[in-house]
């Protein structure tokens, strides 16, 4: 796994697919490391089977969004994938002034912006 280290703290926020806005479980890590979150991460299951679908350090001036997984889509990517698919990202991307999404399937699809301090993670929770 990779090393990567976050600043001073350690309660991490923990965002699960909900209805219209991500759900948070916060919970306190031993450390700072992405390693750590991403192992309490894997502890998570909502009763009805949602896993998170990404977490950011509480504290934060700014906070980093790390995705558990996904695919990262750009406007530009759009024309290579089904159309009722592209149909709705493209929608999505316009109404809310997104350049990039990523699409996670930890319990639920979920569509986020992908900033360029957001950070995409190999971890892959589903199931």
């Amino acid at each position: 796994m990779m090393t990567m280290t976050a600043a001073n703290g350690a309660s991490v926020a923990f965002l699960i697919a909900a209805q219209y806005r991500a759900d948070e479980i916060v919970r306190r890590a031993a450390s700072r490391e992405v390693e750590s979150a991403v192992a309490i991460a894997r502890t998570i299951v909502t009763p009805d089977g949602r896993r998170p679908f990404g977490f950011y350090f509480l504290g934060d001036a700014r906070p980093v969004t790390y995705f558990l997984g996904g695919r990262i889509y750009a406007k530009g990517d759009l024309d290579s994938i089904d159309q009722a698919f592209a149909a709705k990202l493209a929608e999505l991307m316009t109404n809310y002034g997104f350049n990039r999404v990523v699409v996670n399937y930890n319990g639920g699809e979920w569509i986020a912006p992908f900033s360029d301090r957001d950070v995409l993670l190999p971890a892959v929770l589903t199931h």
